[in-house]
């Protein structure tokens, strides 16, 4: 949902940049540019909460019908109360609004760099020495250890992996572009060198939920535990099955959209680009594999080793054997989330051809 949140108050980030760059030059005070960033941000904030509040009253009736312990819900034990509610609406206007002044300090800080457009400095590999040292850890867990060590070291295996995804985009691209036999190839890998962080956050919502899928996906019972007389455990079972469907669904749903947010505001954000390289002969279908391969090759990486990562640290844990039923529901749902970026990524070729059918340049 973090992620999520980020690529909704990303979307244009780069144009709304170098505009409010252009007025801190001219005089305008940083006070005044965290005001008019922070006031857009916030009103459409809030009128996405409410948005989403209605087509959640409109879900209850269907969610009603997950079967947990064996019945369903009432259509009351699905509305979460009305202070809930509204701390829900007050808090995701303030998230989305905290989350674009963070994303304008280059902007208040200097001005000058992001409309020059500057690249930031590179990433180190400390970040790779940090997942390793907590990955170290995970084999001396187990069934003795406490909850609340087994939620530290996971929860900071998930972030590290978040710190590791860019640094690991840029060698990707690195590689990419020393192989290229192509200009699609090419434009690709230097992409992913040039802006490692925008690639990731295209592919980090899927990566990430990949991590939660490898890890439960591994811990599902296996289906023999269903045999035998105790009502309760054949509950118990099933209700953890249901449970990994649910969580994984709904997390690589927000993924995807997530996903698509953000390759549509990529497009955006290096229109210019994408017109300049039209305007010097680059045809379409390059641009758009190029943007393709942008998403599919970090994907392919950052995925497959999360999903591994996810059953690494699930395997202290796996004591009743690997469950056929668990890894089917992994394969299941991250094939269809890889599908999901794909296809999400699909549906920005309309915008890439927009911003490329007047390659002039621009005033702005």
């Amino acid at each position: 949902m973090l992620v999520f949140g980020g690529a909704a108050a990303r979307l244009t980030v780069a144009r709304r940049d170098r505009r409010l760059a252009s007025l801190r030059l001219v005089g305008a005070t940083p006070g005044q540019v965290v005001a008019m960033t922070v006031a857009e941000a916030v009103i459409t904030a809030f009128a996405g909460a409410v948005l989403g509040l209605a087509l959640y009253a409109v879900a209850i009736p269907p969610l009603t019908q997950v079967e947990i312990t064996g019945g369903t819900w009432f259509t009351s034990d699905m509305w979460p109360g009305v202070l809930p509610v509204a701390a829900v609406l007050l808090a995701v206007p303030l998230l989305v609004g905290l989350s674009a002044v963070v994303g304008l300090r280059r902007v208040v800080v200097s001005p000058l760099g992001v409309a020059r457009r500057e690249t930031p400095p590179g990433m180190r590999f400390i970040r790779v020495v940090v997942l390793l040292a907590i990955l170290a850890v995970v084999p001396a867990m187990g069934m003795g250890v406490s909850v609340g060590v087994v939620a530290v070291v996971l929860g900071s295996a998930f972030l590290a992996l978040n710190l590791v995804g860019p640094w690991v985009v840029g060698v990707i691209g690195r590689v990419t572009a020393r192989t290229a036999r192509g200009p699609a190839r090419l434009l690709a890998g230097r992409r992913l060198v040039d802006d490692p962080r925008s690639a990731w956050r295209t592919v980090s919502g899927v990566a990430l939920t990949g991590f939660v899928a490898g890890f439960i996906g591994l811990l599902t019972p296996p289906t023999d535990l269903d045999v035998g007389s105790d009502r309760a455990t054949a509950l118990l079972v099933q209700d953890i099955r249901t449970g990994t469907v649910v969580v994984l669904a709904v997390s690589f749903l927000v993924a995807i959209v997530s996903s698509g947010i953000t390759a549509a505001s990529s497009v955006l954000d290096r229109r210019q680009t994408y017109a300049l390289l039209r305007l010097a002969g680059t045809d379409l279908e390059v641009l758009d594999k190029a943007r393709r391969l942008e998403t599919l090759i970090p994907l392919i990486v950052m995925g497959g080793g999360s999903i591994a990562t996810g059953m690494f640290c699930a395997a202290p844990f796996a004591r009743l054997g690997v469950s056929a039923a668990g890894a089917l529901t992994l394969l299941i749902c991250v094939a269809a989330g890889f599908a999901g970026v794909i296809a999400a990524g699909a549906l920005s070729r309309p915008l890439l051809r927009s911003v490329t059918t007047d390659p002039a340049p621009r005033p702005d």
